[in-house]
């Protein structure tokens, strides 16, 4: 095995342990391996070496020495005397191989708050960018945390992506569905708010049907979520219409939600809010006529 080189100063031990003289590690050595300078000191743990500044006559250590029974006392010895101290200056003084691969001022990527950024970071690129177009790599550098936190997190890309949706339904779903909850207005102008498409540079439309279309069938779990939240997004509009008074609340609750969903769609492929705009007139002539109906009977 290739021996360790003890030529290179990284820490002062001998400040550590008592120091005043020559440093305890030498005596232990001296007196386990007489065949060794004395003024030569180090210290193995595991295949990591600490060397210290007393190296005046340097010399090449083995990794069987460095493992050996007497170096595994010496080990027992520096504990004794102060071990926290020692491991205070290794945090900051040690280096490996002669490299140091932590840059001050740096921290690891994560801690606190990694799986709301996570989630937040996933919502905006998927969203924006695409499902298929969005690997975790990019997730996990634009959330700032590594690829192994991301995965201790969410087991898999799927499974972040029904979070995504399941975070969307839980806050009453995307933001023009909203509109059904909205306080203050009245039925028949809450059902035309599912149409207030608000303008952007570049229209995504509805989140679970541009899901649905990316799957293609091929992500089980969240093909049903898609299904799930179409269903009640329907039976929502009927409730409302039911609220204003349509003469068949639930006809008149699936003709809105086939305008929107291919409003939303036809906005998105021709990255143009019009398709909506125009859906919206046709939704109003449906609701007045489902009311009149209803007035007239």
């Amino acid at each position: 095995m290739e021996p360790f080189s003890t030529s290179t100063t990284l820490i002062r031990m001998s400040s550590l342990i008592g120091g005043g003289g020559r440093c305890p590690s030498m005596t232990a050595l001296q007196y386990a391996r007489p065949d060794i300078d004395a003024t030569v000191s180090c210290v193995a743990i595991g295949s990591r070496q600490l060397i210290t500044r007393d190296c005046c006559a340097p010399k090449r250590v083995s990794c069987e020495t460095l493992m050996s029974q007497p170096f595994r006392k010496l080990i027992g010895l520096l504990i004794r005397l102060n071990i926290a101290a020692l491991w205070a200056c290794v945090n900051q003084s040690v280096y490996y191989g002669g490299v140091n691969d932590v840059t001050p001022g740096t921290r690891r990527p994560g801690g606190r708050g990694a799986r709301e950024r996570i989630e937040r970071t996933a919502a905006r690129l998927f969203y924006r960018n695409g499902i298929h177009a969005t690997g975790v790599e990019l997730i996990a550098r634009e959330a700032n945390v590594s690829k192994r936190t991301l995965y201790q997190h969410f087991a898999s890309k799927n499974d972040l992506v029904d979070n995504y949706l399941r975070g969307i339904e839980a806050r009453g779903g995307a933001p023009t569905e909203k509109g059904l909850d909205a306080t203050g207005l009245p039925a028949r102008e809450r059902l035309l708010a599912i149409f207030d498409l608000r303008r952007s540079e570049v229209v995504r439309g509805c989140p679970f049907h541009n899901a649905a279309v990316e799957s293609a069938g091929s992500l089980a779990s969240t093909d049903e979520i898609v299904r799930t939240h179409k269903h009640e997004f329907t039976r929502r509009l009927g409730a409302v219409a039911r609220e204003a008074g349509a003469a068949d609340p639930h006809l008149l609750g699936q003709q809105l939600a086939v305008l929107f969903e291919g409003a939303t769609a036809m906005a998105t492929s021709l990255n143009d809010t019009a398709p909506v705009v125009h859906a919206r007139a046709a939704a109003a002539t449906l609701i007045d006529a489902a009311l009149a109906d209803e007035s007239s009977s």
